[in-house]
């Protein structure tokens, strides 16, 4: 992942979660909106980490 799509991700990601605050959404629906985008973005990253560990650029020390 190059530093323009996180950069991006990074803003839409913070974005949302700003504008639920400033709409007032209820707390029960925003957290539930919340961890959806973290799991997501949690998600992407792993996926992202496993494609640059496949193609071999980066080797993780096995613990």
């Amino acid at each position: 992942m190059n530093e323009t799509t996180f950069k991006n991700y990074w803003k839409a990601l913070t974005q949302v979660h700003n504008e639920d605050v400033i709409m007032g959404v209820p707390k029960f629906s925003k957290k539930y909106f919340l961890n959806y985008l973290i799991n997501a973005f949690n998600f992407y990253i792993l996926k992202i980490g496993m494609l640059i560990c496949a193609s071999g650029y980066i080797h993780f020390p096995v613990i």
